[in-house]
């Protein structure tokens, strides 16, 4: 089953509609389908497999999971499942619940739950209900890096912009099922696009979920901290406080807005450190430092090693 975008565009319709319609009609078509997908040795390399992934629609009153979920995946909600991958499950409409062994949630339109490589899980939608359900499984070294950093931290997340993600989704879909040729690791690609769409989302915990206006503030303080401006100095730009900008940031991130500063202050360090022949001294006076004992202390406490260490380190290699 192949999918192809015609998109065309008159007066009486924008691009911007005109695109969304278009995936509205390659979700429509979509028909239910599971693809487990063989490993090659480029997955080894690349550091991620997509294992799977599918899309169903259970109807109210439909036996869940379908009867042809393929041998060794099938499971009941008596007995539950455990799986050796990573799954990452995005309802699109309907109503239902998920349980792992210590929580339980009820499952609404627009929310993604993520099932962890061993654990013991069970989720079905309700009789009356019904869902649409989105899926896909992961395995490699990347995905086992991201569970460890604490990437999915939170295992329930509402969709803070579902109708993109899905779309990034009906891109999956349409790969998977094209008749034409895709390029090995193209697949794990889109993939990282989901997960780096789920990076948008917050867990329901109230206040940690990003209000209107917080990303666009925060987008333009970013190019403006990462141009060298002053913190306090931005939040004036924007018209706020900077406590106010404070917290639009970390509604949006992990880092505060000085921390972005001097995560983005650092990157510049390195490349002066790679590429001029500046003494650390002069490269501390360039990025605004107050001494070089200062700059060298906040390049150490990020890398773990002294600036002038790390350049002749690489210089020796």
């Amino acid at each position: 089953m192949a999918y192809f975008l015609n998109i065309t565009f008159s007066a009486a319709r924008s691009k911007k509609a005109c695109i969304r319609i278009a995936f509205y009609d390659i979700y429509i078509s979509i028909k239910n389908y599971f693809h487990y997908l063989p490993e090659t040795p480029y997955h080894a390399k690349l550091g991620m497999h997509l294992a799977a992934v599918g899309h169903t629609e259970i109807k109210p009153h439909m036996s869940y999971p379908p009867g042809d979920h393929p041998t060794g995946r099938a499971f009941s909600w008596e007995r539950g499942r455990i799986l050796q991958t990573l799954q990452i499950i995005a309802i699109r409409s309907g109503l239902g619940e998920v349980e792992w062994l210590r929580e339980q949630r009820e499952v609404v339109a627009h929310s993604v739950f993520i099932i962890k490589p061993g654990e013991w899980h069970r989720y079905r939608p309700a009789l009356e209900r019904g869902w649409v359900e989105d899926w896909l499984e992961l395995r490699g070294l990347l995905p086992e890096h991201w569970l460890s950093d604490g990437l999915f931290k939170h295992r329930f997340l509402r969709l803070e912009n579902p109708l993109r993600f899905f779309e990034c989704f009906d891109q999956l879909h349409a790969l998977v099922n094209t008749d034409n040729y895709v390029p090995e690791g193209l697949l794990e690609s889109q993939a990282c696009v989901l997960i780096a769409e789920m990076g948008a989302m917050q867990s329901d915990e109230g206040d940690t979920a990003p209000r209107p206006g917080d990303r666009e503030l925060v987008a333009q303080a970013r190019k403006w901290l990462a141009q060298g401006m002053e913190v306090g100095q931005a939040a004036a730009q924007l018209g706020v406080s900077y406590l106010s900008l404070y917290r639009s940031f970390k509604r949006c991130s992990a880092l505060s807005p000085k921390q972005f500063a001097e995560s983005a202050r650092l990157a510049k360090a390195e490349a002066f450190l790679l590429n001029e022949a500046l003494s650390v001294k002069e490269i501390a006076a360039a990025l605004g430092y107050n001494s070089a004992s200062h700059f060298s202390l906040n390049f150490k406490a990020h890398y773990g090693i002294a600036p002038a260490i790390w350049r002749a380190k690489l210089n020796a290699d």
